[in-house]
């Protein structure tokens, strides 16, 4: 079973599936994110073109990664679900630094769990919208503060209860090592948390070693660096086969809220009408792509 704002679905209808995107986005920060005023039908309107020139591209499910702090709108989400046909998975969970409400910096690990844990039985916001997955992020500068510890620990006492998958923005190295080392003392399967943006320093030793672990690895700046560069990531995950734990994905989109028209829209549909045709000119077989967009999506959303 799969949670996608429309409603259950069973992991074999997920289909093609891009791992960590973005339709709407605000930097107004946690104080103001709840209070900015958008017009939500021309946002839809708006974005409509890129997702149904994706969905047209032969994907199926697109996975949001918005959080909260940063303008995740499930009824936004829904209306794009609609008007598309596409499957689309929004998340629970918080950002990091100063983009986390009071409520979460001023919690305990077990009031925040309780929260997330609530938030998933009865829907976001009020709209009745299941969460697919749980939204968490650490900071960008190598060791974790004691509130990011507070919030993986809160993720992962949740995510054990709710069977929810972890997607956690992870640039450095160092910071998923620690991690790593609180999933164990918190007894969360690795198999249950995704290590986003694994490709910021590529580190094939420590991806290799987590990879086999069971950790969910996501080569998801596609488009955002050279493509070379997630080409041979991928080569070498090829190399070392640990293909059967790794998500691709590009990061792309969005909507900015407080920009005029929504600012510079990066478009979704480019992994396949650029990257897959590319890859395959530099020896990685377009099979490779059914494991990494299909199969392992589908195994890493299943909700136990």
């Amino acid at each position: 079973m799969i949670h996608t704002v429309l409603g259950e679905i069973e992991s074999e209808s997920l289909g093609v599936t891009l791992m960590h995107e973005h339709i709407m986005y605000s930097s107004a920060g946690a104080d103001l994110v709840k209070s900015i005023d958008y017009d939500r039908e021309q946002i839809v309107k708006h974005m409509l073109p890129y997702l149904q020139m994706l969905k047209k591209s032969g994907c199926n499910t697109l996975v949001d990664s918005t959080p909260p702090e940063e303008g995740r709108d499930a009824l936004l989400l829904q209306q794009c679900a609609s008007k598309t046909g596409l499957n689309i998975i929004t998340n629970i969970g918080t950002f990091h630094g100063d983009k986390v409400f009071k409520e979460i910096r001023e919690g305990s690990i077990d009031e925040i769990t309780s929260y997330w844990i609530e938030e998933y039985h009865t829907g976001i916001d009020c709209t009745g919208v299941k969460p697919g997955f749980i939204k968490i992020a650490l900071n960008d500068f190598g060791d974790l503060t004691s509130l990011q510890e507070k919030i993986l620990r809160a993720a992962a006492r949740a995510s054990l209860v709710t069977g929810l998958t972890i997607q956690c923005h992870i640039k450095l190295t160092k910071s998923v090592l620690q991690a790593a080392h609180i999933l164990i003392e918190e007894k969360l399967p690795f198999h249950k948390f995704i290590w986003a943006h694994a490709d910021y320093e590529s580190d094939v030793s420590t991806i290799t070693d987590l990879a086999r672990k069971g950790m969910w690895i996501e080569i998801d700046q596609i488009g955002r660096v050279p493509y070379i560069k997630p080409i041979q990531l991928l080569k070498r995950c090829i190399n070392v086969d640990i293909l059967d734990r790794v998500l691709i994905s590009q990061d792309a989109g969005c909507y900015h809220v407080e920009e005029q028209w929504g600012g510079s829209i990066v478009p979704f549909h480019r992994l396949f009408t650029e990257f897959i045709p590319l890859c395959e000119q530099y020896g990685i077989k377009r099979s490779v792509f059914t494991k990494l967009l299909q199969e392992n999506p589908a195994a890493c959303l299943e909700i136990e």
